[in-house]
């Protein structure tokens, strides 16, 4: 039976091959072991069109989970960073500051 979101079978057919390699290159992407990939990979053959839809779902949250949480300790870091040159910046304009009214 032809899934209702297809016109024809063809379509289905394109769609399912399409489907099948952004599953396969999210499943390449995963941070785990190769083991897991290669049986995710056998298992994936029997899925049904639903079956690999919401596993696509699935995958594509967990990879911008993941994506996201690289993005979030990078600025976490890069803030950091900021946040120290701000403050031996703040400490060096008050030695400066003190060395004037010393002076004074």
């Amino acid at each position: 039976m032809i899934n209702n979101k297809y016109s024809n079978q063809t379509d289905l057919i394109q769609y399912a091959g399409e489907l099948g390699k952004k599953i396969g290159f999210l499943i390449a992407g995963l941070n785990i072991p190769e083991r897991a990939k290669e049986a995710l990979f056998l298992i994936i053959e029997d899925f049904s069109l639903d079956q690999l839809e919401r596993l696509n779902k699935i995958l594509e949250t967990r990879l911008i989970s993941e994506e996201t949480g690289f993005i979030e300790d990078e600025l976490k870091i890069e803030l950091e960073k900021i946040k120290n040159d701000y403050f031996k910046g703040e400490e060096k304009l008050n030695l400066e500051t003190l060395a004037k009214l010393n002076g004074v």
